[in-house]
């Protein structure tokens, strides 16, 4: 047997549900008797037949019958044959009808010859057996019932409690003795169970009216409700919807449901200095324009076009100087200052052909030129020219003697061809002619004939020694004057009124 029958009693049946009075047994409501039929042929279990449930075939075994409680049995038996029918009853469950057996015809006695004592002893014998076989079977069946009930409880909301009882009735008197097995409802509640039960009755609103209803709290779509028997009390909160923001839409405070859509920024124009900004919450979006500014003048800074911001400084006027035609004026924006200059003429140069002296004038401001020709007496401008050809001549060849060289002589074709070189190194004081040929092409203009030549020239020597001194201390005018090879020479003298007043020329050939 299980440990829970052990605690309980030898039979598995707890001690305060069992009275032993006159045969009856009663199991009350607490013994959770599950709801099951069962059905007994007594003929068949007699015989050791009888069907056995698969599900409880491994059920611990039963214990026996203590000896008065097979003794009360016994007292009760049946001793007539017709009671034997009628004990042979089988045990329902209150959701079955009751089946009757069919009359079991007691086997036929083989000793005719038995005593009348003797027939009746082993009569009572098999009722005995058979009543106590009985009672094991519903105590079995209990256990078993037990055993099931804990493995498949009874739903807690089940309201019918059910008593088995076993009833068993002694009348000698009448000449019978009657043994039925009925299962009835339990209807003999006590007041405790009238006063459940007329609790369990009342409905939900009745017990609100009583102890008032319980609400939930109310929401924003939802007012307050009963839990017990859904009363509505007042109305829904209503949203509690807070402003939406150009990222946020309306969002309720206390639910969190959203309304209205976010508004969405409202952005300004970008500027050169600033992004787009939104106008309500001052976000912003891309990057400044930045400044575009014009290119500075001489009066102006850089400017923006856009703003109108400056940057740096104007950059002032850069003024050419003022000529003698116009005045100072500014290479950038054309501005001018002051006024046109006067003519500051120098002379640049004189020639002297025959009696015309003629003298070039040129301003030294803007470079204007201008020139006058005058008439001059043919003795004084031979006589001065003449002295200082002859006196160059007599220096050459004093200086070539010196140095063991022959003397050279000079000609008329070479004095003249010097002559206009001498006019000519005033404007331009080169070996270069003005026209940009060489020096020697005024030999072929003389008809000059050479094969090889050689030109020195000067400037600002006041006389014929100071020039020779200064070509013999110059190396390449030296040479041309003690070449072994020069055989003729011709010198040339013009005078200015301006510039280096006077310059000079040597001309030779071989």
């Amino acid at each position: 047997m299980s440990d829970n029958f052990n605690e309980e009693n030898e039979w598995g049946i707890p001690e305060e549900k069992v009275s032993e009075k006159e045969g009856r047994y009663d199991f009350d409501k607490t013994a959770n008797m599950p709801d099951h039929e069962v059905t007994v042929d007594l003929t068949e279990l007699a015989a050791g037949s009888a069907p056995v449930n698969e599900e409880y075939a491994n059920a611990p075994d039963l214990v026996e019958l203590p000896e008065s409680l097979t003794e009360t049995v016994s007292e009760a038996a049946p001793e007539t044959e017709q009671d034997i029918m009628t004990e042979a009853e089988p045990v329902k469950t209150p959701t079955s009808p009751v089946k009757t057996v069919p009359p079991v015809t007691p086997p036929d006695d083989p000793d005719d010859g038995e005593s009348e004592k003797e027939a009746k002893d082993k009569k009572a014998f098999i009722i005995s057996a058979i009543a106590a076989l009985v009672l094991i079977i519903i105590v079995g069946v209990y256990i078993l019932a037990k055993l099931i009930g804990a493995a498949n409880p009874k739903p807690a909301n089940t309201d019918n409690d059910y008593v088995i009882t076993d009833v068993t009735e002694n009348a000698n008197s009448a000449g019978s003795t009657e043994s039925a097995n009925t299962v009835t409802q339990d209807t003999t509640g006590d007041d405790k169970d009238s006063e459940k039960d007329k609790d369990k009755e009342k409905t939900p609103a009745e017990i609100c009216a009583e102890e008032g209803h319980t609400y939930t709290e109310a929401t924003c779509t939802k007012a307050q409700v009963c839990t017990r028997c859904g009363a509505i009390n007042g109305k829904p909160l209503g949203h509690d919807y807070s402003e939406a923001t150009c990222t946020e839409p309306a969002t309720c405070s206390r639910c969190g449901e959203t309304g209205t859509e976010a508004l969405g920024h409202d952005y300004a124009a970008a500027t050169c200095t600033d992004p787009k900004k939104c106008k309500r919450c001052g976000a912003t979006e891309g990057e400044a324009l930045g400044h575009d500014y014009k290119d500075a003048t001489c009066t102006e800074p850089k400017t923006c076009t856009r703003c109108g911001a400056t940057e740096g400084e104007a950059l002032g006027h850069d003024y050419a100087a003022a000529t003698c035609s116009a005045p100072s004026t500014c290479k950038r924006c054309g501005a001018t200052t002051g006024s046109a200059l006067e003519h500051s003429y120098v002379v640049t140069s004189t020639t002297i052909d025959g009696t015309n002296k003629t003298v070039i004038y040129t301003c030294s401001v803007c470079g204007a030129t201008k020139s006058e020709t005058t008439q001059v007496p043919a003795s004084e401008s031979s006589s001065a020219a003449n002295s200082y050809i002859a006196e160059v001549v007599n220096l050459v060849n004093a200086d070539r003697a010196a140095n063991g060289l022959s003397p050279v002589t000079a000609t008329t074709e070479l004095n003249q061809a010097a002559a206009i070189r001498a006019q000519e190194i005033v404007s331009l004081f080169d070996h270069t002619r003005p026209d940009g040929t060489s020096c020697f092409t005024v030999l072929s203009q003389c008809n000059v004939p050479y094969m090889t030549a050689g030109e020195n020239i000067a400037a600002g020597q006041t006389s014929p020694t100071a020039v020779e001194t200064a070509w013999m201390n110059s190396p390449g005018h030296r040479q041309n004057i003690l070449t072994a090879g020069f055989t003729h020479i011709g010198v040339g003298y013009y005078e200015t009124a301006g510039g280096y007043r006077y310059y000079w020329v040597q001309l030779f050939t071989d």
